[in-house]
């Protein structure tokens, strides 16, 4: 455990204390892959809940910015 929390606090300076990805400096979460339960960074909560509803998924997700950018105004 104490290895994670070394792993927290350097994630915490590489990120600025920020949301890996949208850059918020809101409460940040671990992330991990659900498949290795490695840690991949730390995110907000809307940003680990989109991920992780799209099943952590890069078809889904890059089809999803895809429809984002289609519609974009």
């Amino acid at each position: 455990m104490p290895e994670e929390t070394g792993l927290y606090d350097r994630l915490m300076e590489e990120q600025e204390g920020c949301c890996a990805i949208c850059r918020r400096d809101l409460p940040l979460k671990v992330d991990h892959n659900h498949t290795t339960h490695k840690m991949r960074g730390l995110l907000c909560n809307n940003c680990n809940v989109g991920i992780g509803l799209l099943g952590d998924n890069l078809v889904l997700l890059r089809r999803a910015v895809r429809y984002l950018k289609e519609y974009e105004e």
